[in-house]
C-alpha cells in the first residue's frame, strides 16, 4: 500500500502530461481546486476517498 501511496503524485503527473492536460484543466473537470492536483502531484498531500474517486 506504500508503495502505491508513494508512487501516486508522480503517476499522476506522469498520465496527466502524456493526455495532454494542464493541472488547472483536470482541476476545472473535476470539480476541485488546482492547488489541489498541484499539491497531490508534488507529494505534498494525498486525495480524499471523494477525489481519488474522482480522479
Amino acid at each position: 500500500m506504500t508503495f502505491i501511496i508513494q508512487n501516486f503524485g508522480p503517476n499522476l503527473a506522469r498520465l496527466r502530461i502524456e493526455k495532454g492536460v494542464s493541472q488547472t484543466q483536470l482541476a476545472e473537470d473535476l470539480g476541485i481546486g488546482k492547488q489541489s492536483i498541484s499539491d497531490y502531484e508534488k507529494q505534498k498531500s494525498y486525495p480524499t476517498f471523494a477525489n481519488l474517486d474522482k480522479i
